[in-house]
């Protein structure tokens, strides 16, 4: 990467390896997947930033800032932090608002009429899956998106006894997703999907916090991994 600087209006070019720089002397700013080092921001932001007293010390790692208390939802998240190098003074379990929100209303689902409505007979299961937003978010194209789903529904579909019932972000077009649906025989859910897991006999979602919810209810929980990312938050 070539870095231009002015010094007493003369031009200077410098040939810098930020990646190794940037592993040298902040190991911090510098994340390795697939062998492969990455830095937070570009290597010229962070020496600046750096300089200003900006950067933070682990910019990876949430509350690896310069903020002097962060509010955690449950003591797994605090100690999973804590592991990540966050000061354990840092953080206060408060819990969160939400989840007590999500609390109440599986409470008050009527697992059987969720069943009914899509047609989960006796003796099926129902498999509820979150779909993935790989083209809403950006994480693909939309043909590469296309592809991943046809071939997420078109696994389910192979799936004996089962109902397939697809929770669409709040982001997507339920309109985009009707005609792939139909296709592979499945349903595409109106209500939260916090309504819809009581009901479920198993769960299909990538790196979510709804699949937090699902483990906290014992539904048995498949964590779609499309680009080897191997977390380990589950």
């Amino acid at each position: 990467v070539s870095l231009a600087t002015s010094t007493l209006g003369v031009d200077v070019w410098y040939e810098v390896d930020h990646q190794s720089l940037g592993a040298r002397f902040h190991p911090h700013w510098v994340y390795v997947h697939n062998q492969q080092s990455l830095l937070f921001i570009p290597g010229i932001r962070a020496l600046i930033a750096n300089m200003r007293g900006l950067m933070p010390k682990r910019p990876w790692t949430i509350a690896g800032g310069f903020a002097q208390r962060m509010a955690v939802e449950s003591d797994v998240q605090k100690d999973m932090l804590i592991s990540q190098g966050v000061p354990a003074e840092k953080l206060v379990v408060t819990g969160k608002p939400g989840v007590d929100q999500v609390a109440k209303t599986i409470a008050e689902t009527d697992v059987e009429s969720i069943r009914k409505r899509y047609a989960v007979d006796a003796g099926q299961n129902m498999l509820l899956c979150s779909v993935p937003q790989l083209a809403e978010h950006q994480l693909l194209s939309w043909p590469e998106h296309w592809d991943e789903i046809e071939f997420l529904l078109k696994t389910f579909n192979q799936v004996t006894n089962a109902v397939t019932v697809l929770s669409l972000h709040p982001r997507s077009d339920p309109k985009q997703y009707q005609e792939i649906a139909r296709k592979h025989q499945a349903q595409i859910a109106h209500e939260r999907i916090y309504e819809l897991m009581p009901a479920c006999d198993v769960f299909v979602a990538t790196f979510s916090s709804t699949v937090a919810q699902a483990i906290a209810l014992a539904k048995p929980s498949v964590v779609v991994d499309f680009y080897g990312l191997e977390y380990t938050l589950y």
